[in-house]
């Protein structure tokens, strides 16, 4: 049995990555705020394991509980390969420093950084034994190298969790059954968080044009679309410690 833990699983990405796994070998384990009643209905018809674990991932005293539930629901001794895809995130807030509201600052750092880490290093301690294939998959962005008006906490957070993954990678080198971990930024995608985006205030984001220009001349790609490319890439061999863009895996 291939595992398959997936946070911001609801919508999004995270939804298309769990469409695309319905293969009688996998079992997804659903991480969100929310259940999909939808794809929990289409993946009893496809046959496949999913389970929702409903938490928020901005409440960091929640985090190592829930990891504990994630875990009941693995059988390492059946399982091939165990792969972790964090793609839970927060674009929030789009201000300039001085503007941002400090409950959205704080959640910011909390879902799109804190949680992450907390998260890998659980699952780094509970698969330390499991000899089989285990992935860390970092959700992040082309603005953790860009600087972006209005963006200081979201591309300061993606950018910590680029060198996070990259230190991960590096320490597990050395390890009998080591973990792979690398970062995936998708791109502009045609999600609820791109809406966020364009409905911004020029003031506090200008670049908001040029983000209404994308959707209205059809630039975004669909979820589905990155969420192929992402596990065609898995179904490899990835470099451990590498940032992965869409880009250089569309042909």
């Amino acid at each position: 049995m291939n595992y398959y833990i997936i946070t911001g699983a609801s919508k999004g990405l995270g939804e298309a990555i769990v469409q695309s796994l319905f293969h009688e070998e996998n079992a997804i384990i659903a991480i969100s705020r929310t259940v999909n009643e939808k794809l929990l209905k289409e993946a009893h018809d496809n046959r496949v394991p999913l389970l929702f674990e409903t938490e928020d991932l901005s409440v960091v005293e929640h985090l190592i509980p829930l990891m504990e539930r994630v875990f009941q629901h693995i059988r390492l001794k059946d399982a091939q390969s165990i792969t972790f895809i964090q793609n839970a995130g927060v674009i929030e807030p789009i201000k300039p420093v001085g503007k941002m509201d400090h409950t959205e600052l704080v959640r910011s750092v909390n879902v799109n950084l804190l949680a992450p880490m907390i998260l890998a290093n659980q699952f780094v301690e509970r698969t330390r034994s499991f000899a089989g294939k285990k992935v860390i998959v970092h959700v992040t962005s082309g603005a953790a190298n860009r600087t972006v008006h209005g963006w200081s906490s979201y591309s300061s957070t993606k950018a910590g969790l680029e060198r996070f993954t990259k230190t991960l990678a590096f320490e597990q080198k050395n390890e009998s059954f080591p973990v792979q971990a690398i970062a995936f930024s998708p791109g502009i995608m045609d999600t609820d968080m791109q809406q966020t985006i364009r409905t911004s205030q020029v003031e506090d984001f200008n670049e908001v044009k040029t983000f209404q220009n994308y959707y209205e001349k059809g630039m975004l790609r669909s979820p589905q679309l990155v969420a192929s490319k992402l596990l065609t890439l898995l179904q490899g061999n990835v470099e451990s410690g590498k940032v992965y863009d869409i880009k250089s895996l569309l042909n």
